[in-house]
């Protein structure tokens, strides 16, 4: 979407990314990625329970929380690293806690298979480097204490598996927009963000969301920490967090808007 400044003839994606437009700041309007959040809202418990069964299928799993989610592919800009590393801190203070990485796209058996018959010098073996990264972060965990979902389709009754969810691309400019942050809003799941993509747009520090540096394991580890120890925050970030969403990307509004533009 657009934004534009009088007298400058430039538009900004998400705040970040600028490029010269011969027009004025009076012919673009703005007009968000929408979301349904009626299919946030009326989520059949059914669903989250499916997940729950295939997902969470040894009395070990089920007994594990807080649940601590990540929807990112495993590449390096996404930060999954560092939320591994914040993980390990956790643990400390909650040992029964669960981090479960999904939206990684990987198959490990898959992955494993292929490097094993790849060569050193084999050029297809160096797109493997930021997944191997995450492998190697992950081995450091104890046995039992993360779970892998490489691809989930109902993504509505997935947030409802977390109780905490953590975005953190390394930088402001990779994510492009970064769904995952409007879906943990409408989700109703207080999150621990860097600002990138959308996030510039509607995040605030300890009202919509915990916001930490770049790169940063010990303060997304102090983040969470903190809202799995004040109730009365979470209860203040889910709420503002749902509004926020709800105000912005609502896509029955973006759908008017939409119209009365054309």
């Amino acid at each position: 979407f657009f934004q534009a400044e009088d007298g400058i003839r430039d538009y900004k994606v998400t705040g970040v990314q600028t490029c010269a437009l011969p027009i004025s700041a009076d012919q673009i309007s703005l007009i968000p990625t929408g979301f349904d959040v009626d299919q946030f809202v009326n989520l059949e418990p059914a669903r989250v329970e499916r997940l729950k069964s295939k997902y969470l299928k040894t009395d070990e799993l089920k007994r594990r929380a807080p649940v601590i989610g990540v929807a990112a592919r495993y590449v390096k800009w996404k930060g999954v690293d560092y939320v591994i590393r914040a993980f390990k801190k956790v643990l400390t203070e909650h040992p029964q806690a669960l981090l479960i990485v999904s939206g990684g796209h990987v198959d490990r058996a898959v992955v494993m298979s292929k490097m094993q018959a790849a060569s050193h010098a084999d050029v297809v073996a160096h797109q493997y480097d930021d997944i191997l990264a995450v492998f190697a972060c992950l081995s450091e965990l104890p046995d039992g204490s993360y779970l892998e979902i490489p691809f989930e389709q109902d993504l509505y009754a997935l947030f409802q598996l977390f109780d905490i969810f953590v975005h953190v691309p390394t930088d402001p400019v990779q994510e492009t927009f970064g769904q995952v942050y409007v879906e943990s809003m409408l989700a109703k799941i207080p999150s621990v963000i860097t600002l990138s993509g959308s996030a510039l747009d509607h995040a605030v520090h300890r009202e919509n969301a915990w916001v930490v540096d770049y790169q940063d394991s010990d303060q997304i580890a102090d983040g969470i920490l903190t809202l799995l120890s004040d109730p009365a925050l979470r209860e203040k970030i889910v709420g503002n967090a749902f509004a926020c969403a709800q105000e912005r990307y609502e896509i029955k509004k973006q759908t008017q808007i939409g119209r009365a533009h054309v």
